[in-house]
């Protein structure tokens, strides 16, 4: 059964952190790139101002102040734009690493609790899709090994188990002594199998 994943924030911690940096580097970015970009602007404004005045041409002097304004207010809300882009980008790149992650972590604490029956699905362009794969055939890999260890433990278990029967059964009927042994003996040598064999 594919695991399908509603929640998109899955590791908070990681998450926010992952998305956090992106946003910081974007946004050291768009402020380097605005910061110079508002200095050219005001710049060539300062420049057109001065040129209209010394022409008297107070009304362009004006719309060139008000364009400056204009593309100085674009400015701004573009890289309040670009915030809200790059923290939502972040929550999904990191939502593709980190839900891979926690599935790997909830079959992995599987495992180690015994069950070896839990497969690891992801979806077919999560990150760590190999991993994945590498998980479900160690996991079967420990699921045949250990399946072969338990029947072998059984076995011998169990023919300790008939061995100690037999020695009761024997103890009861008041037989020889030495056939006692021989089952207790047997019963010994089974279980030390079996205890070295875990």
């Amino acid at each position: 059964m594919k695991s399908r994943r509603r929640q998109l924030v899955i590791h908070p911690k990681f998450q926010y952190r992952l998305s956090g940096l992106l946003v910081v580097i974007i946004l050291l970015y768009s402020v380097l790139y605005g910061s110079w970009t508002v200095v050219y602007i005001n710049e060539s404004a300062d420049f057109a101002a001065k040129y209209y005045r010394a022409k008297q041409l107070d009304a362009r002097a004006e719309l060139v102040e008000k364009d400056r304004q204009y593309q100085t207010t674009f400015l701004i809300l573009t890289m309040a734009l670009v915030a809200l882009v790059s923290s939502a980008l972040g929550i999904l790149l990191s939502h593709r690493i980190a839900g891979p992650i926690y599935h790997l972590c909830k079959a992995l604490n599987q495992i180690s609790a015994g069950d070896f029956s839990y497969k690891l699905y992801l979806r077919k362009h999560d990150f760590f899709s190999e991993v994945a794969d590498t998980y479900n055939t160690m996991r079967a890999t420990l699921q045949k090994n250990f399946g072969d260890r338990t029947e072998f433990i059984e076995g011998d278990l169990k023919h300790a188990i008939d061995s100690l029967k037999k020695a009761q059964a024997l103890l009861i009927e008041g037989k020889d002594k030495t056939l006692i042994t021989e089952r207790l003996d047997a019963a010994v040598v089974a279980l030390s199998k079996s205890l070295k064999a875990k």
